[in-house]
């Protein structure tokens, strides 16, 4: 009842409780505030207010010093007030408070390292700011959404960027398999100038996706690549994690994996198709022997060009690279982890 009472001095009123349903703390509380309404428990924030008493040193001194148990209970009552004067007693208790006088870091709430609070458990320190209760619910709900959000909107840019590319690379094969289809209709009728016009706009049309897609492309495969080294790493570092542990990382790993392959193999097929239609073009002057000269001056400088898709303009995508790329990152992965397991 002192506890209560030490609020009610500062002419702060209580008419609803979040309290721990104990019987002392109710009769003490209908006492002093005889209009008192029990709404809900705040077991959880004592619990956390109790941590920080023992991670100063305090949990002793609790036992024998009236002060500060007068004090750590005063902390325990502010779910007892009103969300309007919550602000001025928390402020007061700061000026008061022989905890905080005795060890500046002293929080009235905090989490202990490592815990995970679910955001579904009420607490009720967290009306303790300026900012008004219908803001912080809206922040809550944000974060709360973004939890679930944030995960499937990368899985969709992925997968948009990865359907896209396979797009692309598929058009782009199509395009040169038209074109040595239609070649031949054209050669029958000596029209070379059409057919170096099919071929330079393929070449176009490649440069042009090349230079939009292979950065976005490098820094997912970069990514992935990381998470293959990472998770093989984690498999050999950490022998006695959990079944289902290792069963998400295998499927971690499916997943990469599975990524990767959706990104470079199409580039791989669509780099091969090029190479097929820049070989049809080179033979090209052979076919049109009046003009040889002439056409074969147009092939050699269009063949000067190497159209492709590139991982950054760095790497140009082939299936070898794929089986080099998954292979050297898992062997280095359970290398090191050999490594740092010994």
């Amino acid at each position: 009842m002192q506890n209560y009472s030490y609020f009610k001095e500062s002419n702060l009123k209580s008419e609803c409780w979040i309290i721990d349903f104990e019987t002392a703390a109710i009769k003490g509380g209908k006492i002093v505030f005889p209009t008192l309404e029990i709404r809900d428990c705040n077991f959880h924030f004592n619990q956390c207010l109790w941590r920080q008493v023992q991670s100063i040193g305090f949990s002793d001194a609790y036992k024998f010093n009236a002060e500060i148990k007068f004090h750590v209970r005063i902390c325990a009552a502010l779910t007892s007030l009103p969300e309007e004067d919550l602000d001025d007693a928390f402020m007061k208790i700061q000026k008061d408070s022989i905890l905080v006088r005795c060890n500046e870091q002293f929080e009235i709430y905090s989490a202990p390292e490592g815990d995970k609070l679910e955001m579904t458990v009420y607490n009720p320190i967290q009306r303790l700011s300026y900012f008004s209760s219908g803001f912080k619910a809206f922040c809550l709900t944000i974060r709360e959404i973004s939890i679930f959000a944030t995960p499937l909107l990368i899985n969709y840019i992925i997968i948009s960027v990865a359907g896209f590319y396979f797009s692309v690379c598929f058009c782009v094969k199509l395009y040169c398999k038209n074109l040595v289809l239609i070649s031949r209709n054209l050669i029958a009728s000596q029209d070379y100038v059409r057919i170096l016009q099919i071929y330079k706009e393929l070449i176009n049309m490649i440069t042009l996706a090349d230079d939009f897609l292979s950065y976005p492309v490098f820094v997912f495969v970069l990514y992935y690549m990381a998470g293959l080294f990472w998770y093989c790493y984690i498999f050999i570092i950490a022998p006695t994690l959990p079944y289902l542990v290792y069963v998400d990382m295998l499927g971690m790993v499916a997943s990469y994996s599975t990524y990767l392959v959706m990104l470079m193999v199409p580039a791989a097929i669509a780099n091969q198709a090029t190479r097929a239609a820049k070989s049809f073009i080179a033979s090209l002057p052979g076919w049109f022997p009046k003009n040889y000269k002439e056409v074969n001056l147009i092939v050699l400088r269009l063949s000067a060009e190497e159209p492709a898709f590139t991982l950054w303009k760095i790497y140009r995508m082939e299936k070898s690279l794929l089986i080099n790329a998954i292979g050297t990152l898992i062997t280095y992965g359970f290398l090191l982890g050999t490594i740092g397991n010994a």
